[in-house]
C-alpha cells in the first residue's frame, strides 16, 4: 500500500500530475482549496474518492 503526505501550498493543480505518477493508495493533501472550487484537466483521472475537510475557505 501506497501513502503520501503532501503539502501544496495552494499549488495542488499544478502538481498533481506527478504525485498521481506515483499509483497511490492514499493521498493526503493538506493546503487544498476545497475540491469544489478545483477544476482538474479532463486527462487527469480522478480517484475512486475524494474527500475534503477544513474549517476555512481562502479567497485567490
Amino acid at each position: 500500500m501506497k501513502i503520501i503526505t503532501w503539502n501544496c501550498n495552494l499549488d495542488f493543480l499544478k502538481k498533481v500530475e506527478s504525485a498521481l505518477a506515483h499509483k497511490l493508495d492514499i493521498l493526503i493533501i493538506k493546503e487544498c482549496k476545497n475540491l469544489d472550487k478545483l477544476k482538474f484537466d479532463s486527462k487527469i483521472q480522478l480517484p475512486a474518492a475524494l474527500l475534503w475537510n477544513g474549517k476555512f475557505s481562502c479567497k485567490l
